[in-house]
């Protein structure tokens, strides 16, 4: 086991929803009858911070901007999830995994506008 960083996000955590995304399928248990997709929305406590200007420079997924975030989560979130914290809406699109050496992961958010949140729920 990795390092404990159990007091760290005690002190310093949050609480935001992570949203993955079912897709739709056939239940055959139930006779075949048609099962629609959608949001699945986990309620969870990690840390949320701000990008250093480090990692708006030279992280793999693109520029980032101010308006993105970093999570450290004690747990694994999905790549293209996405994450509802104070009223905004992110998409993860990077992930540290640190499992081998510490009790959490790092995953790297990029802030939705309200058009592109739109086009992704298939509005105009």
């Amino acid at each position: 086991m990795g390092l404990d960083f159990s007091e760290v996000f005690e002190e310093f955590k949050t609480i935001f929803t992570a949203i993955d995304f079912k897709e739709g399928h056939y239940d055959y248990e139930q006779g075949g009858v048609w099962v629609p997709g959608g949001e699945i929305e986990h309620e969870l406590i990690g840390i949320i911070t701000p990008l250093t200007n480090d990692d708006i420079r030279f992280e793999e997924g693109g520029t980032y901007t101010r308006q993105d975030i970093k999570i450290h989560y004690q747990g694994e979130l999905g790549i293209g999830w996405e994450v509802e914290y104070r009223d905004r809406r992110y998409k993860i699109l990077e992930e540290k995994l640190y499992d081998e050496h510490a009790d959490f992961n790092e995953y790297y958010a990029r802030r939705i506008d309200e058009q592109e949140q739109e086009k992704e729920e298939g509005g105009e």
